[in-house]
């Protein structure tokens, strides 16, 4: 008898997580298994920041909301191809980091992009397909790792496509100078930074949201004393007020540093994107914070190194 009941719940438990794991079960139920993100920064994370340290004063540290998600493929759980910072609460990342080596750069070419997006388990708030294709007539799922910069590995591209790792961009902004930008960087870490020495350097690069935005017809970057609040995509995630890009290329065993950096208003007027190269990272480590505190320090490992020597894009 003992035998008989072993043998019958050990059966409904396997009928009852192959039932779960249908492609039926609701996203809610998915949630419930799903472990939650890590609340703190994990080793898989660190890696992907310059000297495995996270940007200073950009953040309120003791927000609970934070996750720190190290992203991998449900292929390759394994492995992980960058590190993305999200907020759960407004539903969309607030930082994603990633690196490219001279090898990676060199290797950078155009890929077929997948149609398909996946959802990051253990979120209790994110973007949707049905969010997105509802609203397809106001909004891309913009990335914050892009493709392009990713496509020396096919990988390392599937692995963007993730709504942790999108937000609502206006089409204008989106596909506009934000993607002109994203080229230019690229073009940057192919030719600029990958040529530093015979081996090359190695560039160490995040893309934000903020809730801060750039002065339209300020003579120097700038940021918008009149910067709203985020506002709302559907009364479910946020849609970010700005996006930037810093990147710094470290060479010679880390003994050598120039940075970039990047910003524009996520705005449906094109004219009100202001899209911009800043002249050094101490411009938009300034235009990050709340006026009157500190400024950020998007690379404190390089003790000031990165922003030291920038190079406009």
């Amino acid at each position: 008898m003992v035998v008989i009941k072993i043998y019958f719940f050990t059966l409904i438990a396997v009928l009852t997580v192959t039932h779960l794991s249908s492609s039926k079960v609701s996203d809610s139920v998915r949630r419930a298994m799903a472990t939650t993100q890590p609340t703190a920064p994990q080793p898989c994370f660190l890696k992907y920041f310059l000297g495995n340290q996270m940007p200073q004063k950009l953040w309120n540290a003791a927000n609970p909301s934070l996750r720190f998600i190290c992203q991998t493929l449900a292929t390759t759980p394994a492995i992980d191809y960058y590190a993305t910072v999200f907020d759960d609460t407004a539903g969309i990342a607030i930082l994603s980091a990633y690196t490219v080596t001279a090898t990676e750069a060199n290797n950078i070419k155009s890929v077929r992009r997948p149609s398909h997006w996946q959802r990051t388990s253990g979120l209790s708030n994110q973007g949707n397909d049905a969010l997105y294709y509802k609203n397809a007539d106001k909004a891309d799922k913009g990335h914050l790792n892009p493709v392009q910069i990713n496509s020396f590995d096919e990988n390392h591209v599937k692995a963007t496509f993730t709504y942790s790792n999108a937000v609502p961009q206006y089409f204008g902004f989106n596909r506009g100078e934000w993607k002109r930008f994203e080229g230019r960087i690229v073009n940057y870490v192919r030719t600029k930074c990958a040529a530093k020495t015979p081996t090359g350097g190695e560039m160490y690069l995040m893309t934000g949201t903020s809730h801060f935005r750039l002065q339209i017809g300020a003579a120097t970057p700038t940021q918008d004393p009149m910067s709203p609040s985020n506002p709302l995509f559907e009364n479910a995630i946020e849609f970010p007020n700005s996006m930037w890009t810093a990147g710094c290329c470290v060479w010679n065993n880390g003994k050598n540093y120039e940075s970039i950096a990047v910003m524009g208003n996520n705005d449906p007027n094109k004219a009100n994107t202001g899209t911009v190269s800043m002249t050094t990272l101490g411009e938009l480590e300034s235009i990050l914070v709340a006026p009157g505190q500190p400024a950020a320090d998007l690379f404190p490992a390089s003790k000031g190194g990165c922003r030291a020597n920038s190079q406009q894009i």
